[in-house]
């Protein structure tokens, strides 16, 4: 796979274990509404999470060695994957939303402090502008 790859990956996986029965009932569902155990809701993060760890390091890797290879398909792959288009070079706003709203239910949850999701909100806005 891909760095590219990995993240469409990651943000599937991610997107599967981020549904829930309703905000009153936080229970984990899949995409058809069919509950999730808890351990198979940590394996889809956790799959996620191992995506994403592998996109960084083509991410890292590619970064490395473009100013020896110069623009090539990985670029452009990347930038359809995290939603930045070449036209307008903005993110895709859509992609930002639903990062913020993941960074509000992991602070719900305690999943991360209010520091770190601090830092993640900071990211996100500087990411749009």
């Amino acid at each position: 796979m891909t760095g590219p790859e990995h993240y469409r990956a990651g943000e599937r996986l991610l997107s599967e274990a981020s549904f829930v029965h309703s905000p009153d009932d936080p229970q984990p569902v899949n995409r058809r509404g069919a509950e999730l155990h808890p351990t198979a809701h940590a394996a889809l993060v956790g799959r996620a999470q191992a995506h994403f760890a592998a996109a960084g390091v083509a991410a890292m890797a590619l970064q490395a060695v473009l100013p020896l290879v110069g623009d090539d398909q990985q670029v452009t792959d990347w930038a359809k994957a995290i939603g930045v288009t070449a036209d307008t070079a903005q993110v895709n706003r859509s992609h930002v939303t639903n990062a913020v709203a993941l960074v509000d239910e992991w602070q719900r949850r305690g999943v991360v402090t209010p520091d770190d999701a601090a830092e993640m909100y900071k990211a996100l806005g500087e990411v749009t502008g």
